[in-house]
């Protein structure tokens, strides 16, 4: 099995958000709107329905902001290539 360039780039930026989340949580929330502009609407609004995305809301009011990790969904998007390549070579 083969590791391409931009995998390896995917591993390596999932490796440092992991670190960054641990020393500073709250440098690495965004937005859901801002999530869904980078990663697609589609495939945020998927993950948060299934629940494999953890939301965090940042007050106690009902209407204060959502945000999700982007160390969470650089991990949810290698899993979903390791889980390609794995179906690939099985």
């Amino acid at each position: 099995m083969e590791i391409s360039k931009q995998e390896l780039g995917q591993i390596i930026e999932s490796s440092m958000m992991k670190v960054v989340d641990a020393l500073l949580p709250k440098a690495t929330e965004i937005s859901i709107k801002e999530a869904e502009s980078r990663w697609g609407e589609k495939w945020i609004r998927y993950h948060l329905k299934v629940g494999s995305l953890p939301t965090r809301r940042l007050g106690m009011a009902k209407n204060s902001k959502v945000v999700v990790s982007t160390s969470d969904i650089l991990q949810l998007k290698l899993q979903e290539t390791c889980k390609a390549y794995q179906e690939q070579f099985n």
